[in-house]
């Protein structure tokens, strides 16, 4: 199974489009996806109690447990804020590195889709993420995918052609590795 993680939790965010997109190409080369869109966050018990073992909120434990452990390659869709990541998708992985912190990361690896308005396509975050994703012990799939301007590349049917299939190509490349 692929994890796709959509990694914000803004209600009707560009980025759970793009994830949609990725779920279809996945499911288009006959393998499974699940997407985890951090909207879910919003239900979370946030309090400093998070970072205690046994702690951790239930929900989490049933995602981290259910579908991130067994899952050996995920896609992150990541949208640019304030020149990196979202705030939410930074204290899911923090959450998820309070308990079984070496089953979920390591070994597992991951593909980087960057989703900004601007020109970078979420460059920095895409470098910043990078590094702390590798610090975990996952595998950062080399080549990653900066959407630049994403509003334009957004059509009623998900992406544009060229970008559409930028995306297809890489998921596919992804997959085979």
């Amino acid at each position: 199974m692929i994890t796709i993680i959509s990694g914000t939790n803004r209600i009707g965010s560009n980025t759970l489009k793009v994830s949609q997109v990725c779920k279809e190409i996945v499911d288009k080369q006959k393998q499974s996806a699940e997407i985890i869109d951090l909207k879910m966050m919003s239900e979370t018990h946030l309090d400093s109690d998070m970072y205690v073992t046994d702690n951790q909120d239930a929900s989490i434990a049933k995602i981290q447990d259910d579908v991130l452990i067994p899952s050996k390659k995920w896609i992150i869709v990541i949208p640019e804020y304030n020149g990196g990541v979202p705030g939410i998708f930074k204290l899911f992985i923090d959450i998820l590195s309070v308990r079984l912190k070496d089953k979920t990361f390591q070994n597992t690896t991951v593909l980087l889709v960057g989703v900004a308005a601007g020109r970078a396509g979420n460059a920095r975050g895409l470098d910043y993420l990078t590094n702390c994703l590798n610090y975990l012990g996952m595998d950062v799939f080399p080549t990653k995918l900066p959407i630049s301007s994403i509003n334009q590349e957004l059509t009623d049917d998900g992406l544009t052609k060229n970008t559409y299939d930028t995306l297809e190509s890489l998921i596919s490349g992804f997959l085979k590795a």
